[in-house]
């Protein structure tokens, strides 16, 4: 069993953290600036096409930055791990981006799509307890 000190857990945030902050941006002007850019993203990220043609060139090594800054805050783990947990932040910040609504409408109003600092506040905390949980793929 591993040991997970605080500061572990405070690196992956920031890791994560400096993944979302520019998609997002910090002020309202920015945050706003920014939409049609995360509405692209979110469209064009799950379409095979697309993948080869642009996010292979262009947003691989990237995210193989951070991957690799993860791993280096949890070398004992399989790096299979580490990939999926950083594919399915992946997938959770593209749905979060899109804005869609939908948590609007399942919550009953409690959540907004369009409040996306705090989406990204529990999206950070989900990801990082599941990257150092024990509910592993295996």
């Amino acid at each position: 069993k591993v040991k997970f000190t605080p500061n572990k857990r405070k690196t992956i945030e920031s890791i994560l953290w400096a993944f979302i902050d520019p998609l997002i941006g910090e002020s309202p002007e920015e945050v706003n600036e920014l939409r049609n850019y995360r509405r692209l993203i979110a469209l064009v990220a799950n379409s095979k096409t697309w993948q080869e043609a642009v996010f292979k060139e262009h947003y691989d090594a990237t995210a193989m930055e951070f991957i690799s800054a993860i791993q280096a805050v949890l070398p004992e783990y399989e790096k299979s791990d580490i990939f999926w947990g950083f594919n399915f932040f992946l997938g959770s910040l593209t749905n979060t981006i899109a804005e869609t609504g939908r948590v609007d409408r399942i919550s009953g109003g409690i959540c907004k799509s369009s409040d996306l600092k705090s989406a990204s506040v529990y999206l950070v905390n989900y990801t990082t307890n599941a990257l150092i949980g024990e509910n592993k793929g295996r």
